[in-house]
């Protein structure tokens, strides 16, 4: 990239210590959609790209909205992957350190463990994957969008 000096700028730049460059750092912006909503935004972000297939029960949950959705089976989720990073630590622990190491995974797995969940119970919501107990909860038709 060519650097201008400020008196190629303007001459009343000079005798400041600035150069100027042609191209601008890229700053961060909202996306070039970002007349979309902000849901959408986001699983583009996640890699999801289709439109929803099944019904949309909130577009934007917000926390309270997820932990009332929490399924049995994501109490599983989460409890597996801190009882694996539990094990984990455990084996990979030394004598000295078993207990340390054990609690730091755990804690990990138990951070694993939130964030599956909260993506699961999100996508439910969102209607991107299969969510008929919810339909049900909401009163909303359950099925696939397109049937």
């Amino acid at each position: 990239f060519k650097q201008k000096t400020a008196y190629e700028i303007c001459a009343c730049l000079v005798g400041s210590e600035m150069c100027i460059r042609d191209r601008y750092q890229r700053r961060v912006r909202d996306p070039p959609h970002s007349n979309q909503p902000r849901l959408l935004v986001t699983l583009l972000k996640m890699g999801i790209k289709n439109a929803p297939q099944y019904p949309v029960l909130d577009k934007q949950p917000t926390f309270g909205t997820v932990v009332a959705n929490v399924r049995v089976a994501d109490y599983g989720t989460f409890l597996g992957t801190t009882t694996l990073g539990s094990v984990v630590g455990f084996i990979a622990g030394s004598a000295m350190t078993r207990r340390s190491s054990t609690m730091m995974t755990g804690l990990i797995g138990a951070t694993t463990g939130v964030m599956l969940v909260y993506q699961r119970v999100f996508l439910r919501l969102g209607g991107y994957v299969p969510n008929a107990p919810e339909c049900k909860r909401y009163g909303a038709h359950a099925g696939r969008i397109d049937q």
